[in-house]
């Protein structure tokens, strides 16, 4: 179902550092996670890395984020969120089209890898649709949590 209030996507810039932060934080809150991991200089880091970093926008609220972190070998590892009154809407599917295009008109990455739940059979079934497939052996400096799926797209396809 499209979103039905006016959802832009933007780049986050250091310029939104504490708008950026706050999403983080409670994204972190949502997913049961401990909101004190993010550090300032984590989010710092995470803005200013030059690797695609996307929010959507509604009003003047970020209500959700993807960025390709860089890894070595010209693969990149996907993180999403949307903030939970705001999913099912649409707004993951936009973020995530909108940062594989960005990474395919880089040329700079060749694979872009992601790790999600088994059960969150709504993000695995928008992975399917925008051309993400099961894969077992991810790079070894990719983070993935116990029992977690991981899969890769590539922009060539």
């Amino acid at each position: 179902m499209p979103y039905p209030t006016t959802v832009t996507i933007v780049a986050i810039t250091v310029a939104e550092f504490d708008a950026a932060s706050e999403l983080l934080r409670l994204t972190l809150i949502e997913s049961g996670s401990d909101p004190n991991v993010i550090t300032e200089r984590y989010v710092v880091r995470w803005i200013g890395s030059g690797a695609p970093v996307l929010g959507a926008r509604v009003g003047a609220h970020l209500v959700g984020y993807a960025m390709i972190e860089r890894g070595p070998l010209r693969c990149g590892v996907v993180a999403l969120s949307v903030l939970q009154r705001h999913r099912r809407q649409g707004l993951g599917e936009r973020l995530m089209r909108s940062l594989l295009t960005e990474a395919h008109r880089s040329g700079e990455i060749d694979e872009v890898w992601l790790s999600v739940a088994p059960d969150n059979l709504p993000a695995r079934a928008l992975y399917e649709k925008l051309g993400f497939v099961d894969r077992v052996n991810p790079p070894s400096t990719m983070f993935v949590p116990a029992a977690y799926l991981t899969m890769l797209w590539r922009p060539d396809r």
